[in-house]
């Protein structure tokens, strides 16, 4: 995550459907809550489509256009495959949860990892570059 703390080019979101207290606290607990200065969470809604949206509202605050090839939605569930696939983004699975890598393959995952991988295999896996800009 250092990696893609330095970057110009990339926005790491958290999108969740806990409310923002409980997301937050999740974040903090594990250590994740200074990688993730933005979020959309279920405050307004509980629909993770429109959460999602929201998500992506943020990013172009931030960035500007954002083409949805260069939107990912990582999770564990279906239902996080799914989000990601409303709103355009790829989907990227980990299945280290309830979920098996066929199950997410099969609800239409871009791509599905049995744990999350190193930085440098996700990067290349995104077709980011390491360096920084």
């Amino acid at each position: 995550m250092e990696n893609l703390q330095q970057r110009t080019d990339v926005l790491s979101l958290v999108l969740t459907g806990n409310m923002e207290a409980g997301g937050r606290a999740k974040l903090a607990h594990y250590g994740l809550d200074s990688y993730f200065p933005l979020g959309a969470f279920s405050g307004r809604s509980r629909d993770r489509v429109e959460i999602a949206q929201r998500a992506v509202v943020l990013a172009q605050q931030q960035l500007g256009k954002v083409s949805p090839e260069r939107l990912y939605v990582i999770g564990d569930t279906p239902h996080d495959v799914r989000c990601g696939r409303a709103i355009g983004a790829r989907a990227i699975a980990i299945a280290s949860g309830h979920h098996g890598a066929e199950e997410l393959r099969d609800c239409g995952s871009w791509w599905v990892w049995d744990a999350l991988p190193h930085p440098q295999q996700f990067l290349e896996t995104v077709g980011l570059r390491e360096t920084v800009y």
